[in-house]
């Protein structure tokens, strides 16, 4: 058969057996074989490489193929996915994941969950149906991430913190259809272990210390901390410490970003671009 010269063309069956197999020379020599039954070949292709049971299966399967549809070519190539997942992991249906994410061991991801591009979900993440995450979102270790809770981009979570979804929970009476919406803008940090109570507002690029506990709204660009978390200060879209003038003026020392203080409502806004820090800095 055309197969058998294409083969015995480039090594003999006995070198292929001692010596590394040569994957391009099969799907070369499967390419030689357009116009043969392919079916027959299969127990020299397992010979030739027999250490790589995957590589076998493929090869059965485009013999297979190959022969119902009258002797074509068929592809051995197979297309990566855009994306990575863990194999203890569990993705259930509908759920869209973007390109270059990672999902790493024992996650858990509820349905209709939308995962947005270059994300990192840690070791034992769960995120419960529905919920929307943004663009390189960071969640570390042993969060879970509840229905009705939103990442914006560049959010980052840190360990074991915690989100709700319930106002007044009891086991003994279904919340299913009160789960209250907890927002978390872009560029916002949650530090390890701190808890934020549901139907709150973290403010972009708030940051949020390890241990705290959130009862209130938070605004853009506070630092908060304790239990209650209270304002405790300023911090620039780069995550350094911001100290006002008796102008109400701020310049980050580190990536020279300039800020200025709205007293009215005591709320911080960028007055002007100093030079970039990291590439999702707000223009």
């Amino acid at each position: 058969m055309q197969l058998d010269k294409a083969i015995k063309s480039r090594h003999s069956v006995r070198k292929f057996s001692t010596k590394k197999v040569n994957w391009r020379d099969i799907i070369t020599a499967i390419d030689h074989a357009r116009l043969a039954p392919l079916a027959g070949n299969i127990p020299t292709l397992k010979f030739m490489v027999i250490s790589d049971k995957t590589k076998i299966q493929q090869i059965s399967e485009a013999c297979q193929q190959s022969l119902q549809e009258g002797g074509i070519t068929v592809s051995l190539e197979v297309d990566k996915p855009a994306f990575y997942v863990h194999e203890t992991s569990v993705v259930d249906k509908s759920c869209r994941i973007g390109k270059g994410t990672k999902i790493w061991h024992f996650c858990h991801l509820m349905p209709d969950v939308t995962v947005g591009e270059r994300c990192v979900l840690g070791q034992n993440t769960f995120v419960g149906t529905s919920v929307s995450i943004g663009n390189n979102v960071k969640i570390q270790n042993n969060v879970s991430v509840y229905e009705g809770v939103v990442l914006e981009d560049d959010v980052f979570c840190g360990p074991s913190c915690v989100f709700t979804n319930v106002i007044n929970p009891r086991a003994h009476v279904s919340r299913n259809d009160s789960f209250l919406t907890t927002l978390v803008k872009r560029g916002a940090t949650i530090g390890a272990n701190a808890t934020v109570l549901c139907g709150l507002t973290i403010g972009n690029f708030a940051f949020v210390s390890a241990g705290s506990v959130v009862t209130q709204d938070v605004p853009d660009y506070a630092l908060v901390c304790g239990n209650p978390a209270r304002l405790k200060g300023w911090r620039c879209q780069c995550g350094e410490k911001l100290s006002f003038n008796e102008g109400n003026e701020a310049t980050c020392p580190a990536c020279g970003f300039k800020y200025e203080m709205d007293t009215s409502n005591n709320e911080v806004v960028i007055r002007s671009k100093g030079k970039k820090h990291h590439a999702s800095a707000a223009g």
